[in-house]
């Protein structure tokens, strides 16, 4: 219904060859009527190379048109470790079960909430240092001005850090070692939780994805306006999918 070509309905019990025929030739329709249009968006927009997934054509428009700051890509092997035990996903967590009564109710929605963080923090740009055993007061003074990961010491009563254990992730309390990145560690030296730093890696940060957010944030505001729905839910895509990019793994075969 986006592109005006609506999907056809038939009853695949009864059909007749000719109505299969025209239902099929429908579904090509408006698959080449949207490739058409993404490889025209594309395009016209500058957004590099054509890639096959959304997450992987954002990355080549970001390579291509945003990245002036560069990334550099160390290959340290005990630090790539630190900084993959510290990656979490976003939490996803039901508090209460079952039927809630004691209305009323609130839905709350963030607009565009992997954007806006995206635009409103910097991120790591050059790993600079690593270290062991780092003092308390010194990793505040290093979170002044650097971004971090940390294999740490924490206690706690509330279940805001993440644990990675047997494939699963848990918020618990209590005395307990994770691994924790900048805002985790503000957060825990804040709270008083965080009692030591086996070890940690420094980074310098930059700005590095403002530009890339503001374009397609706008670009999506002036396609709503303009009323064009298919640009409307490319563009969303485009500013959902960059960050995965990031922590893609890639399988290695030996």
């Amino acid at each position: 219904d986006m592109i005006d070509l609506s999907k056809l309905d038939v009853d695949f019990g009864t059909v007749s060859d000719e109505q299969l025929k025209t239902y099929c030739r429908r579904d090509v329709e408006i698959i080449k009527t949207v490739m058409l249009q993404y490889i025209d968006f594309i395009e016209s927009h500058d957004l590099g190379k054509f890639s096959l997934t959304r997450a992987a054509q954002s990355f080549a428009a970001y390579r291509h048109r945003f990245m002036d700051t560069k990334i550099n890509i160390h290959t340290d092997q005990d630090i790539i470790d630190l900084e993959q035990n510290a990656y979490i996903g976003a939490r996803c967590e039901c508090f209460r079960f079952g039927i809630q009564e004691a209305g009323p109710f609130l839905s709350l929605d963030i607009n565009s909430m992997y954007p806006y963080v995206m635009k409103m923090f910097r991120y790591p740009c050059r790993l600079i240092n690593y270290r062991k055993n780092v003092p308390l007061d010194l990793a505040k003074d290093i979170l002044l001005k650097f971004a971090c990961v940390a294999d740490v010491h924490l206690e706690t009563d509330v279940p805001v850090y993440a644990v990675k254990h047997e494939q699963r992730v848990s918020f618990p309390v209590g005395s307990f070692r994770t691994f924790l990145c900048t805002g985790g560690l503000q957060e825990a030296m804040t709270r008083g939780h965080l009692k030591k730093i086996y070890r940690m890696s420094v980074y310098q940060k930059d700005d590095l994805f403002t530009q890339y957010v503001d374009f397609f944030y706008n670009l999506r505001s002036e396609s709503k306006q303009e009323n064009n729905p298919v640009y409307v839910r490319m563009l969303k895509l485009f500013l959902n999918s960059l960050y995965g990019k990031f922590a893609q793994w890639q399988p290695e075969t030996i």
